[in-house]
């Protein structure tokens, strides 16, 4: 298996973990790049060609946990003078979802333009940045083991307005979006697996957003001819598979209340991180 092709098996893999992919397959590179092992240069358009399986596995992992709903859904259809009412209901409350995952994406934006990540790139090492994001996640993860069981949520849209903030300041390097979304979404008095769907909608959003904006590019219809490769596609449909089990394990230790146990991990990378320096 060649340098690139494991880069992006493991970008894949780990997209589906609340740790900063990002984060992990650059120090990855920098171990093998110290180890003699040579690689290829990745331009930022491939990690966003790579956003394509993941696209596919959190919309394959939301169906699978919604299914039911859908269902529901279906049969009030069929049965208007019974159910219109939950009819209604049901799609005023997912056109306010829509627009309160339209407001943080909105946010999300106005931090990706600030241009605040290229300018800390600029200043501060690359390993010095990873480390303070993976303790700025791990201290978000452990303020979970505070929150009290039933905590009461926020009105729906400042929710959204702290975790699009949390989604524009996961553009930073070492900060997972996953994490911090998840993480702002549950101090704000959402349930675990509420937490958990707004934070994967969020990112599917943004995921889509910059494939589509890739694939418009010469160097993204590279990057996807790249991955059509018969033996890459099969590698990249695996680690999919991967990742979709991958995302079933946080949504069971979402569901069991111990996804702070992430921060106990991503203290000891950022102190692994502080070594490399």
């Amino acid at each position: 298996m060649n340098t690139l092709l494991l880069l992006s098996v493991a970008q894949i893999v780990i997209e589906s973990l609340p740790v900063s992919s990002s984060a992990h397959v650059n120090l990855l590179e920098y171990l093998l790049k110290h180890a003699g092992i040579s690689g290829v240069a990745r331009p930022e358009v491939f990690d966003h060609i790579l956003h394509v399986p993941t696209i596919v596995v959190v919309s394959a992992f939301l169906l699978s946990t919604y299914a039911s709903l859908v269902v529901r859904g279906g049969v009030a259809l069929l049965r208007p003078h019974r159910s219109l009412w939950r009819v209604r209901i049901l799609v005023r409350a997912k056109a306010m979802l829509l627009a309160q995952l339209l407001l943080a994406t909105l946010l999300t934006a106005c931090f990706y333009f600030s241009g605040l990540s290229a300018y800390l790139h600029s200043i501060v090492p690359p390993h010095l940045l990873y480390a303070a994001g993976f303790l700025w996640t791990a201290l978000l993860f452990l303020r979970l083991t505070a929150l009290p069981v039933d905590a009461r949520a926020s009105n729906g849209f400042v929710t959204a307005c702290v975790v699009g903030c949390a989604q524009g300041l996961a553009l930073l390097p070492g900060v997972s979006r996953l994490g911090s979304t998840y993480c702002a979404a549950r101090i704000m008095g959402l349930r675990p697996r509420q937490a958990l769907s707004y934070s994967l909608l969020l990112q599917l959003i943004l995921m889509l957003a910059g494939g589509v904006k890739a694939l418009c590019t010469p160097l993204g219809k590279q990057a996807f001819a790249y991955l059509m490769i018969p033996h890459v596609a099969l590698c990249v449909g695996v680690a999919a598979v991967g990742a979709f089990f991958l995302l079933r394990l946080v949504s069971s230790m979402a569901h069991t209340r111990t996804m702070y146990r992430w921060g106990y991990y991503l203290l000891c990378m950022a102190a692994l991180s502080f070594a490399l320096l």
